[in-house]
């Protein structure tokens, strides 16, 4: 997997382009922000072209700070005329502070598509998976009443999916109410359900909480307390039968996550491939997991790029059922000829083109982004 000496980067461009259409809103507590995919595009000497991206969020305007960190790891990819991931990590190392995590994991996915290229295989297999079906999750957004959320599933349902979670009020009186109200009308259907509560619980209702999704068997219980309190987590594991995952959006490092696994805080390892440090970081992180006997449950919210690279991932390290898709989809397909998509059976599979087998229009990125750098 190491380049040959007679490629490089020729050309890096990125592009910070706010998300037009979608819900940003993923609990009651939190208004719409502006959701912006940083885009990252590596042209090599030899022709071949990576694609990488990651999401961020931002209160009134676009988010700069992926791109500009990007902007800073691209030129040093440029001078030091490598296309090897471990080179990037290694110089993400030596920076005086830590650099953006999301722009490291846009550039790494991107040097990884590449590599799949060069291989000729698809990314999952050149990272030594196989290819399988994955039971696509319809991620909902807050949606405001129980009614609003049964309809949704019932629209979703018809298109296919058999796996839906909930984001909600966050607060727990309510979402008692609307848990309750969820399961009773679905019950017998088979569907299965996730509750995500966005980091907002005590402990006591977490524990409450908990005892009420076992009461209806729903699949898993997603961040009811704050990522940090690992104590917390590894209490309320012990109180529950429902298994219980972090949000996966703080504690992403290697160190964290260790210190999680050995603590037994999760039923599994959970984070974003595009948002930990790449395809790189994932290796490692699932391997941490591997060491505890964890499986890993990849988030997967954003544009096509994000899912292929989680997809990806998902196959390459874990063996984990389900895959996150947010919907609605459109807002998320931005220049994607062939997306990912459910199939009849509520299923999703990798595409198998060489490398993340995404076909992107960069003149639509470059045509809807609030910046874009050209590097050479």
């Amino acid at each position: 997997m190491t380049p040959t000496s007679t490629d490089c980067p020729a050309r890096i461009q990125i592009a910070a382009v706010p998300v037009s259409g979608a819900s940003t809103e993923w609990s009651g507590q939190v208004g719409g922000a502006v959701s912006t995919t940083t885009f990252v595009r590596v042209e090599t000497s030899q022709g071949l072209v990576g694609h990488g991206a990651t999401a961020s969020y931002s209160s009134g305007c676009a988010d700069l700070s992926q791109l500009e960190a990007a902007r800073v790891l691209g030129s040093g990819l440029l001078r030091d005329e490598t296309l090897e991931p471990a080179a990037l990590l290694r110089m993400s190392h030596e920076m005086p502070l830590t650099p953006q995590y999301g722009a490291l994991s846009a550039l790494d996915i991107a040097l990884w598509d590449v590599l799949g290229q060069r291989a000729g295989m698809p990314l999952y297999q050149l990272l030594g998976g196989v290819d399988r079906p994955m039971r696509g999750y319809a991620s909902m957004p807050f949606l405001g009443s129980a009614e609003n959320y049964l309809q949704s599933i019932d629209e979703l349902r018809r298109a296919g999916y058999t796996a839906f979670k909930l984001h909600t009020w966050c607060e727990y009186g309510k979402d008692v109410e609307l848990v309750k109200d969820v399961s009773e009308a679905l019950a017998g259907t088979g569907l299965a359900l996730m509750l995500d509560v966005e980091q907002s619980y005590s402990r006591v209702e977490a524990a409450r909480m908990a005892r009420i999704l076992d009461t209806y068997e729903w699949r898993w219980f997603e961040a009811p307390l704050p990522d940090t309190d690992v104590e917390g987590y590894a209490s309320l594991r012990q109180r529950c039968l429902t298994p219980v995952l972090n949000s996966g959006n703080r504690v992403i490092d290697p160190r964290g996550v260790m210190a999680g696994a050995r603590s037994s805080a999760w039923d599994a390892v959970r984070f974003d491939t595009t948002v930990a440090g790449g395809i790189t970081a994932a290796r490692s992180l699932s391997a941490i997991a591997r060491m505890f006997d964890l499986p890993v449950e990849l988030q997967s919210w954003g544009h096509s790029l994000i899912e292929a690279a989680n997809l990806h991932a998902a196959l390459g390290f874990t063996t984990s059922e389900f895959f996150e898709i947010a919907v609605p989809r459109d807002p998320y397909e931005l220049g994607v000829s062939s997306p990912i998509r459910i199939d009849g059976a509520g299923q999703v599979r990798a595409n198998q083109r060489a490398g993340l087998g995404v076909s992107l229009d960069w003149d639509a990125v470059e045509q809807a982004a609030v910046v874009h750098h050209i590097l050479t």
